[in-house]
């Protein structure tokens, strides 16, 4: 869905930049605005300041999503309007089903959110006969949406998910081998790496002075939670681009932290407390200083991105004949700004790749059998099959802000 949504950029003839990051800042000004509205709905919050908001519009993590061109941010966004929505006593179960079946097409995690939704539906006090009926609302989106997707990717792929899913699966396969204990705790800690650190109690007080609906809505919000960390845990275990497989987690996480956080301030309204006075100047240092560490951040990742892969992509557009075959890794850039034709060594667009992602021997037989001409990658990703290799072109060594130069061989097969 988010290809779709891009692809709108192309055809109305928008310049790709600034349709995407338009869309994704104006999704972040909607959490915002969705996040300090829902609080104000259900506390007697009334600041003339949208502090909630600017929370949001600051938190590093969701700057960071909304300038990184993928989809993170809307399916955060998703994600936030469903667990609203679920709190919510007047909810539709139609609605509910909907966001289920679209966030999947968002990404295929989304299914879920069914385990939340389900657990909102039992604990609703209702004749059998309407909950029956709300079962039935809550499940045929969901089973139509999803009938659709998989049709979809099986005609595009052969297979029911996305390639990416497979591709990903297998290239992190090794990770899998750590304890789990130690993998749910790599993926846990990048929730509090920003202001969440400060306002873990919150959620907790939220669940204690939460009526009875909240409750479970807040319940089943941390249970998400937990079992989306477990989830990628078990099946994708890495922490790279600043844990963005979190960030969805994180996003709940904070917002119902901070509705927390509002209720324990309404409650010390009258009395002096240093502990409120203590989490609310704690939020401001953090929530900024991780917002100026972001940006650093955030500046080299597009450096080392442009330096390394974008220049390296249009050098071989430009220097490589056009009839020679590439083998990449990874495609984003080469398959955006490179024509050749090319094997996508990380299996994403070639998923014959995916069976032998991990062994380099196999790697090179294949190579030789599709007829490769040129491989683009960083050496310390495939020692051995770029060991010998003639270099042609090299990355420049004055933007290596992570150690690595992207490098170009003239394939030659052992």
């Amino acid at each position: 869905m988010w290809s779709l949504i891009l692809s709108i950029g192309y055809l109305i003839k928008i310049p790709y930049l600034a349709w995407t990051f338009g869309i994704n800042f104006f999704i972040l000004w909607g959490m915002a605005i969705l996040a300090e509205t829902f609080i104000r709905t259900e506390t007697s919050y009334t600041a003339r300041m949208p502090w909630i908001g600017l929370i949001f519009i600051f938190e590093w993590h969701l700057v960071w999503s909304a300038a990184s061109g993928m989809e993170t941010l809307i399916f955060s966004a998703l994600l936030m309007f469903f667990f609203i929505l679920i709190i919510n006593e007047n909810k539709s179960f139609w609605m509910v089903g909907l966001i289920i079946g679209v966030s999947i097409w968002l990404r295929p995690e989304g299914i879920t959110l069914l385990g939340p939704a389900l657990l909102i539906w039992l604990v609703d006090h209702k004749p059998l006969k309407d909950k029956l009926s709300e079962l039935v609302k809550l499940l045929l989106p969901i089973g139509i949406l999803i009938f659709l997707y998989t049709v979809f990717f099986d005609r595009l792929t052969g297979n029911p998910l996305p390639t990416t899913f497979y591709a990903k699966h297998a290239e992190y396969q090794s990770l899998t081998s750590l304890p789990f204990l130690n993998r749910f705790g790599f993926l846990g800690l990048q929730l509090l790496i920003g202001p969440v650190v400060v306002l873990i109690p919150c959620f907790f007080i939220n669940i204690l002075y939460s009526e009875k609906m909240q409750k479970w809505g807040l319940i089943s919000a941390g249970l998400w939670i937990v079992g989306m960390i477990s989830l990628y845990a078990m099946i994708l275990p890495v922490t790279y681009q600043h844990g963005r497989y979190m960030i969805p987690c994180m996003t709940i996480l904070l917002l119902f932290s901070l509705f927390g956080m509002v209720k324990y301030i309404e409650i010390k309204k009258s009395t002096f407390s240093i502990t409120k006075s203590a989490w609310v100047i704690s939020l401001i240092i953090v929530l900024m200083y991780f917002w100026g560490s972001g940006a650093t951040a955030y500046g080299n990742d597009v450096s080392f991105i442009e330096h390394q892969m974008v220049d390296t992509a249009i050098w071989t557009n430009n220097n490589i004949p056009p009839n020679q075959t590439i083998a990449t890794h990874d495609i984003g850039a080469m398959g955006f700004f490179d024509d050749h034709k090319l094997v996508d060594l990380a299996g994403l667009i070639s998923s014959d790749v995916i069976p032998i992602i991990d062994n380099e021997d196999q790697l090179i037989e294949y190579l030789n059998n599709s007829n490769v001409s040129i491989v683009v990658s960083f050496p310390d990703w495939y020692p051995k099959l770029t060991k010998g290799l003639n270099i042609i072109y090299s990355g420049p060594a004055d933007n290596d802000i992570y150690d690595r130069t992207m490098k170009v061989y003239k394939w030659a097969a052992p």
